[in-house]
């Protein structure tokens, strides 16, 4: 009886021993930026691009995003389909027309237009 008494002893001194090896550690919090902070850094490389179709008329809407300083701006193919027209809106209200669509892929879906 003291033996198994002892030996429950022991285990459970060891169990309590390591038992803060399973919690949980606590996520390093030195300069993470929030959520809140990376849409705001990132905010002036989205844009919002409006399809107009063969009459004129407007398609749709989507958003794409300022890859180079000379105006590339990638997007979903899908989204500019075969529209003729698009106007690109800038985060801060600006509205520009798209001169070219510089390269497409239909496999990735993915259009580069500037």
């Amino acid at each position: 009886m003291l033996r198994t008494s002892l030996s429950t002893l022991v285990v459970c001194l060891t169990i309590a021993g390591h038992s803060h090896a399973w919690q949980a550690e606590e996520p390093p919090t030195n300069n993470i930026p929030t959520v809140q902070e990376v849409a705001e850094s990132v905010k002036p490389s989205i844009v919002e691009i409006s399809v107009s179709g063969r009459d004129g008329k407007n398609r749709g809407v989507g958003t794409g995003f300022v890859i180079s300083d000379d105006g590339l701006i990638a997007t979903n193919l899908h989204v500019i389909g075969d529209a003729r027209a698009f106007t690109i809106k800038t985060s801060d209200e600006k509205e520009l027309t798209v001169k070219t669509i510089h390269a497409s892929d239909r496999a990735m879906d993915l259009a580069i237009i500037r």
